[in-house]
């Protein structure tokens, strides 16, 4: 998903109540969150990094760390997060954005929901990756 299509999405989510503000570095700013609260809550593969040296946000499975996502500069610019978790950054978008509570809490409760599956996936993919003898993110720099 790019920058440009998660404000669109987010958007769309937000019709009838709120929407997006016009300034970007607003915009950018709660993608900063939403990245930081996906980020502590799942095992996003493109954050794993065995490079100390990158901006470490948390450890990750084995000898690997969770790094910040990146944050875009363009429209075009494909999200610094896995593919899967962009429709959970766009809900969380609209969570920050929404006026209603109750449409808050939808949102912020649809993005839990799209993480706990995703999260489930991965750590299902770990562990069957470890039963094989691979080791994720061993070696590897972002």
């Amino acid at each position: 998903m790019t920058y440009g299509e998660l404000k669109d999405t987010a958007s769309m989510f937000l019709i009838g109540d709120n929407v997006l503000p016009k300034e970007d570095n607003r915009v950018l700013a709660a993608v900063r969150s939403a990245y930081t609260f996906a980020a502590t809550k799942c095992t996003a593969l493109k954050l794993l990094t065995a490079n100390k040296d990158d901006r470490i946000l948390r450890m990750g499975p084995g000898n690997t760390y969770i790094r910040k996502p990146k944050l875009p500069a363009l429209a075009t610019d494909e999200l610094d997060i896995d593919d899967e978790l962009g429709q959970a950054i766009a809900r969380l978008l609209a969570h920050y954005i929404a006026k209603e509570i109750k449409m808050k809490d939808y949102h912020k409760g649809e993005a839990l929901e799209i993480m706990r599956d995703y999260e489930g996936k991965v750590q299902e993919f770990i562990e069957e990756s470890q039963k094989r003898g691979e080791y994720i993110g061993i070696g590897e720099e972002s």
